[in-house]
């Protein structure tokens, strides 16, 4: 990190985070004034410092109230009823609920999918005590940066000033053969040990025969759908395809993908999944049932629908 960057993070911190006044700030690091307010506004111009304005009223927190004891889950967060991008949102609320944690000594995981994206692109740049950002899976083609996990991980990882690690392998392997060789190479074997191993996993649910990243891909072949939808697919979550049992449907696509499974995240302390659209209602069901979700951050959409 470069030291201009870690002056911006600095000033930042003592002003929106410890409230410090600008004249302060200035005695303490031994600048002018008028320095500060550049360096506050550069912060803002950068990106450093977001000021987001989330409204929740008293719906959204009923709704959040009655998902929590309707599905015995420990928290719930739902954005607002009018929102024009509800993925954004969404990444927003992960991004609140993340920083809260910025003094916790954790490891967190990261999956792939447009609203992890968006929690990324939300994330502040804030100094916090974690061990390190790691990839949950492989990652995808370089024309896919914004949903490439390593790209994701590194994103994380300056803006929350803490270490990273990669899983040098594809999502997707091409072959079997290439999938053996690689899952059983020393640095993907250690990565993805390590992804196993998190404190906190945030991924994205999708389905895998409506509006999936699978499909956006074009990883999910004509043979695969029809696999999928004799089995009663109704979602995607890390490498893992899936029923209304959250149990794993293998296809000829996914016997070739390469991370942690659903079963895997049912050994990880906490996972924070994010979801949009009602699309998704029987996928965070079957996850909630096999007590996998610890924490839901969803649309009003979405939360609307399991509760009825």
């Amino acid at each position: 990190m470069t030291k201009r960057l870690e002056l911006l993070i600095e000033v930042a911190s003592l002003f929106y985070e410890q409230n410090c006044t600008q004249t302060y700030i200035a005695k303490k690091l031994n600048i002018s004034r008028p320095t500060v307010a550049a360096l506050l506004q550069e912060a803002k111009d950068k990106g450093i410092v977001k000021i987001s304005i989330m409204k929740i009223n008293k719906d959204t927190i009923n709704i959040s109230n009655a998902i929590k004891k309707k599905y015995n889950i420990p928290h719930v967060l739902v954005s607002k009823e009018d929102s024009t991008y509800s993925k954004k949102e969404v990444g927003i609320l992960c991004a609140n609920y993340i920083e809260s944690k910025k003094d916790f000594n954790i490891k967190i995981g990261v999956g792939f999918g447009s609203t992890v994206y968006e929690y990324v692109k939300s994330a502040n740049y804030i100094k916090t005590n974690f061990k390190g950002i790691t990839p949950l899976m492989g990652g995808v083609e370089l024309n896919d940066e914004a949903l490439h996990s390593n790209h994701l991980c590194f994103t994380l990882s300056r803006k929350y000033s803490c270490g990273m690690s990669f899983i040098y392998s594809p999502v997707k392997a091409e072959s079997l053969e290439q999938k053996e060789m690689l899952i059983n190479s020393h640095m993907v074997k250690t990565a993805i040990d390590e992804a196993k191993k998190v404190d906190l996993a945030i991924v994205g649910v999708g389905n895998p025969l409506n509006k999936s990243t699978y499909q956006k891909l074009k990883y999910l072949s004509d043979e695969d759908i029809k696999i999928l939808k004799k089995n009663h697919a109704v979602g995607d979550i890390v490498t893992s395809l899936f029923n209304k049992d959250a149990e794993e449907i293998i296809t000829p696509a996914s016997e070739k993908f390469i991370g942690i499974s659903i079963y895997d995240l049912k050994n990880i302390p906490e996972v924070v999944v994010l979801a949009t659209g009602h699309q998704k209602s029987e996928a965070i069901k079957a996850l909630i049932n096999k007590n996998i979700i610890t924490t839901l951050i969803i649309d009003y959409e979405l939360a609307n629908i399991l509760i009825s």
